[in-house]
């Protein structure tokens, strides 16, 4: 769930990754949210055919975030945002595009952003030289990694451990 409202918060952010994980939950939950809005207009009007004014509502809240997480999707596996245009063409786009966001992750770093999942981007963080970092600080970064979804709670565990050895040095 924190992956959907991690979406919705960065609705306008079309730059970085989402991995599959972060993109399918946010799918998810946005499928079920449209299926209980056309529930509730159908109880109140049972025999429009069209989007009633609750459903065209949740449709339209979920346009955006919807765009930016499937470009950060595509940015993931190393495509650029404008593939998403590819699902414009009828039929053959459609399956090409959700073989795209079915791929998985590059494992590599790309021109869009960092491995979410490379532990050596997340180990060494980019420090401001006029800033000095502390371990509490880092931590705090690699949590946040953790609530949104893009380390598991191993990995976070495993990095905590790093920072606090690191610093005990």
């Amino acid at each position: 769930m924190n992956a959907y409202f991690y979406a919705m918060k960065h609705s306008f952010n079309f730059k970085g990754r989402a991995t599959r994980s972060q993109f399918w939950t946010f799918t998810l939950v946005s499928i079920i949210i449209a299926l209980v809005a056309v529930g509730i207009d159908l109880s109140t009007s049972p025999t429009a055919s069209d989007l009633g004014p609750v459903a065209s509502l949740v449709t339209l809240i979920h346009l955006i975030p919807s765009l930016s997480i499937t470009v950060r999707r595509l940015h993931d596996i190393g495509r650029g945002g404008w593939w998403i245009l590819v699902g414009l063409v009828p039929l053959i786009g459609t399956i090409v595009l959700l073989v795209f966001v079915c791929t998985g992750s590059k494992t590599e770093n790309n021109n869009f952003d960092p491995n979410m999942g490379d532990a050596n981007a997340i180990r060494e963080p980019q420090v401001n030289p006029s800033r000095t970092t502390n371990s509490l600080d880092e931590i705090e970064k690699v949590a946040s990694l953790r609530s949104s979804g893009a380390i598991s709670e191993e990995e976070f565990r495993e990095l905590k451990t790093d920072i606090l050895a690191r610093d005990s040095r």
